[in-house]
């Protein structure tokens, strides 16, 4: 099996002087889908979308990804094949979360649809490995 793995853009070259600390968490969640902090009536269903799409990332990415709540091996037989997660993972998971949230079936009948041209997997295809 020969593996391709696209260029990582330089984030370390970005600033990220008063960013908070980055995670998919209920609070964000509910900023995205327009929820109030106090409304708890779909919590139970954002932890459910926010496992999914944290996982649906890193199917897509063909790797593991480490969010920061997570508690990463010393080592890794294979490093190429993880990554901690970054600004774009964050912000691919809360589009597919959002996405998710308003569009609850699986068939959306008598509407026009179409992928957001700098969406999630425009956020998420530099760092995703191919293989070949």
């Amino acid at each position: 099996m020969i593996t391709i793995r696209a260029l990582q853009p330089r984030l370390n070259d970005l600033s990220n002087a008063g960013m908070q600390k980055l995670m998919i968490n209920l609070e964000t969640v509910k900023k995205q889908v327009h929820i109030e902090d106090d409304d708890t009536e779909h919590d139970v269903l954002l932890g459910v979308y926010i496992s999914a799409a944290k996982k649906h990332v890193a199917d897509y990415l063909n790797r593991t990804v480490y969010w920061p709540e997570d508690i990463k091996p010393e080592e890794s037989l294979r490093p190429e094949h993880w990554m901690d997660a970054n600004e774009p993972c964050e912000l691919a998971g809360l589009l597919v979360i959002a996405h998710w949230f308003a569009n609850r079936e699986s068939v959306v009948v008598g509407t026009i649809t179409s992928e957001v041209p700098q969406g999630f997997k425009a956020l998420l295809n530099p760092y995703r490995i191919i293989n070949v």
